[in-house]
């Protein structure tokens, strides 16, 4: 039972980069949005962005040591951390650069978080 778990758990941790790197190509061909190297990603709209996203990592590092303190077995729970970054920044890029488009991919790393947080969930219990 519990090697099969583990199975499943290996099989969704490849499968979903590879079906998120391929819709992230998709998005990126159908509306002409520049890939931006690794350490470009984090462009900033403005300050409120900057603080609001460092707001967020602040908090996610204070739940990480609670969690591995006090509940490891919950730890898949951090997602929550990827989720709530995606949504925010896909917020404040629609809002101040709606024409780079670059919100849908953010978009879709806030639902690809999910679907992992959703994924490991079900496998887990």
């Amino acid at each position: 039972m519990r090697c099969r778990v583990l199975e499943e758990l290996i099989a969704f941790a490849i499968i979903m980069p590879l079906v998120y790197w391929a819709i992230d190509t998709l998005i990126r061909k159908k509306y002409n949005i520049k890939n931006k190297k690794f350490w470009e990603e984090a462009n900033y709209v403005n300050e409120f962005h900057k603080s609001g996203e460092r707001s967020v990592i602040i908090l996610y590092v204070i739940f990480i040591l609670i969690v591995l303190i006090y509940y490891p077995r919950i730890f898949h729970y951090s997602f929550i951390f990827f989720i709530t970054i995606g949504i925010f920044r896909a917020f404040m890029e629609w809002k101040f650069e709606r024409s780079s488009k670059r919100y849908m991919l953010s978009i879709l790393f806030a639902v690809s978080s999910l679907i992992i947080l959703i994924g490991f969930e079900l496998l887990l219990t």
